[in-house]
């Protein structure tokens, strides 16, 4: 691969290169595809290497992209939005309106995955006004196509699986009006239906489409989108309990995701992991994917925060240096002399009620260390608490079940709290009771009777005490954004996962992490 590099950089294949696009597009097209997925160091010498050679702002532009695109499978932000930015500066002053929407595309794609949501729709619709200037009604049906594609996983991050379907049959739409087979393009949109599809619970549906990708994808390389189809497959599979069928396509798309950069894509194998050993109880397993899974997330969690702190710290940067050679110098310079004094009076009020503050935190961790000491007996209590109860209770327990079925069921519950099972977003009453080797009526019972709460006040404060353990104890875990904390517990939203931490701790999640590290200085 280094001798092609090299081969790149001679002067019979540059003039050759600056006279034919088709030679370089098989490369563009070769190395995404094919040597990304294999070499990635490979792929970034030869994004390089062709830029290097590149003579025009078109080509210039078509290097860097190549570039980006490798940078983004590693979620490598700071780097993918870096060319991407400067590619953007190299085309803007031309009339390369194509290549204008597509850079704007990529950076709407990026800006969406680090969750600013305003700033990639801006470059959707700069995108999009890029497209009025196009005549060729190919490349305009054909990146259309991608833009409601990008507005797809707009809708599938909110949970809104109709709006997505709605964008799907446009992307489709367009894709459809393309002069070209489209074989990867076309295999991506079925995979992103039977997606959708699944989100819904409509697995028959969401079947067809996952089979109607892999057939659409013919003999196209192996790439992250079919790792992303045999996953799919795979959920399904360990939703309707044909587990044998789901480890198939999971050692399908494990032998993808083990080659490749994309985190993203591995974190989604990681994750049906998890699900799939949950659904075989296979502890040892379970515990091993989650560490994974946890160091994936952490990793993709510093890939963002990395580029967000050095993006925050260069524009406040660029501010200052604008307000110092503004015109409104003096209006600047009183209004930073009100905010000074202001802060002076505030910094002295927080002194003052800081140490108020810290008490009552200290109060708070308190009751929360003594809740759950009541919630989390230890068998030896419960021994004692079933010696004492009184006449009434235990004649009403010996009606509805054994002594021996309520410590069975007590000592699965230990092991379920033990194992952090809970975590998993789907468990239910049901699938709790088959755990405990139960019915749902006998363990509703149990929990009501000895734990002292509902099923889903018991598992939602099982949770709240892993993360504050997790908080307590890893001061890196706090960094994390409450949205990935809520997502680690097994909540369902961030807001539902703030609501229930207020309702236990009586403190928000971001204050109570706010009052750690106080404690910590």
């Amino acid at each position: 691969m280094r001798y092609f590099t090299i081969l790149l950089l001679s002067f019979p294949f540059q003039f050759l290169f600056s006279q034919n696009p088709e030679i370089f597009n098989e490369i563009y097209v070769r190395t995404y595809l094919e040597t990304a997925q294999t070499n990635f160091d490979s792929a970034l010498e030869i994004a390089d290497s062709l830029y290097q050679i590149s003579e025009t702002p078109l080509f210039q532009t078509k290097s860097l992209m190549l570039s980006a695109s490798l940078y983004q499978q590693k979620y490598d932000f700071k780097n993918s939005v870096a060319y991407a930015l400067k590619a953007e500066k190299i085309i803007e002053p031309t009339n390369e309106y194509i290549w204008k929407s597509r850079v704007h595309g990529f950076l709407a794609t990026q800006y969406r995955l680090l969750k600013l949501n305003d700033e990639s729709k801006k470059y959707l619709n700069k995108g999009f006004k890029d497209l009025e200037n196009v005549d060729n009604p190919n490349v305009v049906s054909g990146t259309k196509g991608l833009f409601y594609q990008e507005l797809v996983y707009h809708a599938l991050d909110e949970k809104n699986y109709e709006q997505a379907i709605s964008y799907l049959q446009q992307t489709e739409e367009y894709f459809n009006k393309l002069k070209t087979d489209g074989n990867y393009l076309n295999a991506d949109i079925m995979q992103l239906f039977g997606a959708t599809y699944s989100g819904l619970g409509e697995n028959e549906t969401a079947k067809k489409y996952y089979a109607k990708a892999l057939e659409t994808y013919g003999d196209t390389p192996d790439s992250y989108l079919k790792t992303l189809i045999y996953s799919g497959l795979a959920r399904i599979g360990i939703e309707e309990k044909n587990l044998e069928e789901a480890e198939i396509y999971l050692k399908k798309a494990d032998s993808l995701a083990e080659n490749s950069n994309y985190l993203e894509v591995k974190k989604e194998v990681y994750q049906t992991y998890r699900d799939f050993y949950l659904a075989k109880n296979d502890i040892i397993n379970l515990t091993e994917v989650n560490k994974n899974l946890e160091k994936i997330n952490a990793d993709i969690f510093d890939l963002k925060s990395s580029f967000i702190n050095e993006s925050f710290t260069t524009l406040s940067a660029n501010k200052d240096k604008l307000m110092k050679s503004s015109k409104r110098k003096n209006t600047i310079l009183l209004a930073a002399g009100i905010l000074f004094v202001s802060g002076i009076i505030y910094f002295l009020r927080y002194r003052r009620n800081q140490r108020r503050e810290i008490l009552r935190f200290k109060e708070i961790l308190t009751e929360i260390e003594e809740k759950r000491k009541k919630q989390l007996p230890a068998p030896e209590v419960i021994r004692v608490r079933e010696a004492t109860v009184s006449h009434a209770e235990n004649s009403q327990d010996s009606d509805l079940m054994a002594k021996q079925t309520v410590e069975k069921i007590l000592m699965k519950l230990k092991k379920f709290e033990d194992s952090e099972k809970f975590k998993n977003n789907k468990v239910s009453l049901s699938t709790l009771a088959t755990y405990c080797e139960t019915n749902t009526k006998y363990l509703s019972h149990v929990i009501n009777n000895y734990k002292q709460k509902d099923f889903n006040n018991y598992i939602n404060e099982l949770r709240i005490n892993y993360i504050i353990d997790k908080l307590q104890q890893d001061p890196k875990y706090r960094k994390y954004k409450i949205s990935v904390i809520a997502d680690d517990a097994g909540f369902s939203s961030q807001n539902k996962f703030s609501t229930v931490f207020k309702n236990i701790t009586t403190i928000s999640p971001s204050s109570f992490i706010q009052f750690l590290e106080k404690e910590k200085i």
